[in-house]
C-alpha cells in the first residue's frame, strides 16, 4: 500500500540480514501495536525510491523494509523504536532471532527462557507506560549512560565482567531487564564491543 501523506516512516531496516528475514522489523511493529500505535511495514516501491536510506546505499540493499505510522503517533513510536537500543527486545543467543517482550520461546529456534512469563509481560507493559515518564524516554542505551555521566563506569563494569555493578547502572538509566541485559553482554562480550 503507497506511502499516504497522513503517514511517515519511523524506521528502516534489512528485509533480510545473512540471508535470513530480518525479524526485529516485525518485533518493532509489534511493539508499536501493543503500544496501541497503528504500524504496517512498507517496501521502497511503498514510500518512493527517495525514502531509501543511505545504509541501504552503503549495502546495496535493494529490498529496503520500512515501518510507517500514522502523523499523530510519530512521537510516541520514535520512543517505542528506541527500545531496540536499549534491551528491550532480546535476541536469541543461539540463532540470533528477535525476541519479543514477554515471550518465553525463541520464534525461529524455539529456546525457551527460563523466567516468568507472567512477570516478564508485567516488566514489559510497565517499561511502555514509563517512556513517557523517564527523563530519558527516547535514548539508546549509551545515550542513557551518557546522560547520567555514567558511560565510562558502564564500559569499566563490562570490560571488567561486573555483572552486579553493570545491573546497577542499567538500573540508573531507567533500562528495564537489568539482569537479562548484564547477562547478554557478559554471554559475548565481543559481540558487543567488550
Amino acid at each position: 500500500m503507497p506511502l499516504s501523506p497522513t503517514e511517515v516512516i519511523i524506521a528502516s531496516g534489512p528485509k533480510n540480514t545473512n540471508g535470513v528475514r530480518n525479524t526485529v522489523i516485525d518485533v518493532l511493529v509489534e511493539m508499536l501495536r501493543d503500544a496501541n500505535i497503528p504500524a504496517r511495514i512498507a517496501t521502497l516501491s511503498d514510500v518512493g525510491s527517495e525514502h531509501k536510506a543511505r545504509w541501504a546505499e552503503e549495502q546495496g540493499d535493494r529490498e529496503p523494509l520500512f515501518i510507517v505510522v500514522p502523523k499523530e503517533y510519530q512521537a510516541q513510536a520514535l520512543q517505542v523504536n528506541q527500545s531496540i537500543e536499549t534491551g528491550t527486545i532480546r535476541f536469541c543467543l543461539p540463532c540470533d532471532a528477535s525476541i519479543k517482550p514477554g515471550a518465553t520461546r525463541c520464534p525461529n529456534c524455539g529456546v525457551s527462557d527460563e523466567r516468568d512469563p507472567v512477570r516478564l509481560r508485567a516488566e514489559y507493559d510497565a517499561w511502555v507506560q514509563k517512556q513517557g515518564e523517564s527523563k530519558y524516554a527516547g535514548m539508546t542505551m549509551n545515550e542513557r549512560f551518557f546522560e547520567a555521566g555514567l558511560l565510562s563506569d558502564w564500559d569499566a563494569a563490562a570490560r571488567s565482567r561486573h555483572r552486579e555493578r553493570m545491573i546497577e547502572l542499567l538500573s540508573r538509566v531507567d533500562l528495564g531487564d537489568q539482569e537479562w541485559i548484564a547477562d547478554t553482554v557478559l554471554s559475548n562480550p565481543e559481540k558487543c564491543g567488550f
